[in-house]
């Protein structure tokens, strides 16, 4: 009994810390084994799930191609419709779709966004062709479309207005605005047509206080956006003139959300 006690002791410190343990370690090892000594039947099985998985996988990867090739000319005909009320009514675009024997988690296709900025230009990669005032516009046409259909309840603009101003400006407000209508936007901006368009007007300061830099977010009042607004007008003079405007451009502001 002592001899027996000491072997099993022995079998425990190389293989277990139990008998369960050691009991589970040699049905694995005889597992092991059984697959060296009929491995050709095993590779053969083993060849037959993973065909069965690429035949599912090729499936299910045409019917996601299906679906993203009459969803890419949905995206092509409304995101015309957003360019030209952004005054790139000139533009074209469209979704290309290469798909390849690679599955990846979402299918097997690679998408690329072609746009053609003036009339009579070949189309080719948006990320190569596109002006900074032009990215900014594609950016806040697509964030359009998708906040309407993929029920976003918050939108953040980070200085998606960067390169335009004038009537592209007041286009770029508006159309922020409407999304708004069905989203919260958040907004950071350096333009005043955009700014005048929001609801609630946050002015962000930093300051250096003991060789620490501090940022506040003040709540601005009536007066205060007045003159915030009068201030991204004309820079850092302030002039009654400047005043007026920026009113003005906030009772624009009002009329065009009606």
């Amino acid at each position: 009994v002592e001899n027996r006690l000491a072997e099993i002791e022995k079998v425990k410190r190389k293989y277990g810390e139990s008998i369960a343990d050691v009991l589970a370690y040699a049905e694995a090892i005889e597992q092991e084994l059984e697959e060296m000594e009929n491995k050709d039947i095993h590779l053969e099985e083993l060849q037959d799930t993973r065909n069965a998985i690429i035949e599912d996988l090729t499936i299910e990867g045409e019917a996601l191609t299906d679906i993203r090739k009459r969803l890419a000319k949905k995206l092509e005909s409304s995101l015309m419709i957003e360019l030209s009320q952004l005054y790139m009514e000139k533009a074209s675009f469209n979704v290309q779709l290469e798909t390849g024997e690679t599955f990846y988690k979402n299918g097997q296709d690679q998408a690329e966004f072609l746009i053609s900025t003036n009339e009579g230009e070949p189309l080719k990669s948006l990320v190569k062709v596109a002006s900074g005032g032009e990215i900014s516009r594609i950016m806040l046409a697509l964030k359009t479309i998708f906040s309407a259909s993929q029920q976003i309840t918050s939108v953040i603009f980070d200085e998606v207005d960067t390169g335009v101003s004038g009537r592209v400006a007041q286009a770029i407000a508006e159309k922020m605005y409407r999304i708004s209508e069905g989203s919260q936007v958040l907004c950071i901006t350096h333009l005043p047509q955009v700014a005048a368009m929001a609801d609630h007007h946050l002015f962000i300061r930093k300051e250096t206080i003991e060789g620490r830099v501090k940022t506040d977010v003040i709540q601005l009042n009536d007066d205060e956006k007045t003159n915030e607004l009068a201030r991204m007008l004309s820079g850092f003079e302030v002039t009654e003139i400047t005043k007026e405007n920026a009113k003005e451009l906030l009772e624009l502001a009002t009329h065009k959300k009606g």
